[in-house]
């Protein structure tokens, strides 16, 4: 099955979804071998994401809670602001 890629704003495919609709945080875990950090990366950047990379393997919330915490933060400040 192929997917077809799309540039169209996010708003234009989901319902409930608006241009003011606050953007994505990421948090890539750098030493994953589960998931590649280039594949995170590269998929932070397309969606947009406010990025913080995490040291961390494939599970950053056991290893570096504090750090997933944040980005939690931040994510629902912005919803807060919107």
């Amino acid at each position: 099955m192929r997917l077809p890629a799309s540039d169209a704003p996010v708003s234009a495919s989901l319902p409930g979804v608006t241009e003011t609709t606050p953007r994505a945080e990421a948090a890539p875990a750098t030493q994953d071998h589960t998931v590649h950090p280039d594949l995170q990366r590269w998929v932070s950047k397309r969606m947009g994401a406010t990025v913080t990379e995490v040291a961390s393997s494939h599970v950053p919330m056991l290893s570096q809670p504090d750090i997933v915490i944040d980005v939690i933060r931040k994510a629902a400040a912005a919803v807060q602001k919107s």
